[in-house]
């Protein structure tokens, strides 16, 4: 068994023998041999045993109107740019409360830009929600890189086009990133049994029937729910539109059960959040004597699914609250404004 030395300005290594040295730059091995004496890399030290990579979450769990808020948020975005947007998560571990905070945002289909500069008195930023358009929930290369030295909680909410939602949660500390099942991160999330659709966008509050969807050669659906009454969102059944052509992935949708006598109409988001998503824009030509065309990325793609104006949106029916740029929530898992 070998000695190990943690090397520190000063310190000063033995001149002979074989031993370990902890550096700032790494794990090495001195080799002493009698005839060849050396310094090189190693990969750990035989003689120990393994340490397993771990990493708990010592926060509250995320309330469902937090969750349903930055949901709606996502959702309006999309269908203003058919983009991206991002939320900020901070907490107050003095009085267990959350704090959800819209930045200033450019936003595209494939990408957000943001500050995370902004800092609240007791409060410490501790993550953050960004949604992936049309896209599934799982963390892309950008996102890799974007939260790679952001230790916190990451999540990612995908397909906010359809009824239901993909989910990705993850913390990255130190630039290791450690993933969660939803349910281990907020309240009141559960596993739907749906597959994803073209051209489908928000479904409606509260529906009485499923209308069998119209036969098209290209088969896609141009209308969704036409009815409205009832009070209950996890009573509908989408059963009579799981044979409609949907794309070939298949991924876990999830929504959001509300405390009894709530829907989406009782939690809104800050209207003016919207003002702060814009999307980014780019010069497209640059031709001596012309002004350049200033084009925006988030509305210029053709490729993203449409938005059915037959189905009313959520967000049309969402309170608005607040006249600020966060909301709070505390143990009580309420949500206000400002």
């Amino acid at each position: 068994m070998f000695p190990i030395y943690v090397y520190k300005k000063g310190s000063q290594l033995p001149a002979t023998g074989t031993f370990y040295v902890v550096a700032k730059n790494g794990l090495f091995l001195r080799k002493d041999t009698g005839l060849i004496r050396a310094m090189v890399p190693v990969q750990g030290i035989s003689f120990l045993d393994k340490v397993d990579l771990s990493a708990r979450l010592l926060l509250p769990k995320l309330s469902q109107e937090l969750i349903v808020r930055t949901l709606l948020f996502f959702r309006a975005v999309y269908k203003k740019y058919h983009s991206e947007a991002e939320v900020q998560l901070h907490y107050n571990s003095g009085s267990s409360e959350f704090l959800l905070h819209c930045p200033e945002q450019q936003v595209t289909g494939a990408s957000v830009k943001y500050s995370s500069k902004e800092r609240f008195e007791g409060f410490q930023l501790i993550g953050t929600i960004h949604s992936h358009s049309y896209f599934g929930a799982s963390h892309s290369g950008i996102d890799q890189s974007d939260e790679r030295y952001f230790d916190g909680l990451h999540i990612t909410i995908g397909h906010v086009d359809q009824p239901y939602f993909t989910i990705s949660c993850s913390m990255m500390v130190n630039g290791q990133r450690f993933t969660f099942e939803p349910e281990e991160v907020i309240i009141g999330v559960k596993k739907v049994d749906w597959k994803e659709k073209s051209f489908l966008t928000h479904r409606r509050l509260k529906v009485s029937h499923l209308p069998t969807p119209p036969v098209q050669s290209s088969g896609l659906i141009d209308r969704f729910f036409d009815r409205v009454i009832g009070a209950d969102l996890s009573a509908m059944d989408f059963s009579s539109l799981t044979n409609v052509t949907s794309y070939t992935r298949s991924e876990q949708f999830w929504d959001i059960a509300l405390p009894e006598g709530q829907d989406y109409r009782h939690i809104g988001f800050p209207k003016h959040w919207l003002e702060r998503a814009k999307p980014l824009t780019f010069i497209k030509a640059v031709t001596s004597g012309v002004t350049p065309a200033v084009t925006s990325c988030a509305a210029s793609s053709t490729s993203q699914p449409a938005i059915s104006e037959d189905a009313r949106s959520f967000e049309e029916d969402s309170r608005e609250i607040g006249d600020g740029g966060y909301c709070f929530w505390g143990p009580n898992n309420r949500g206000l404004g400002f």
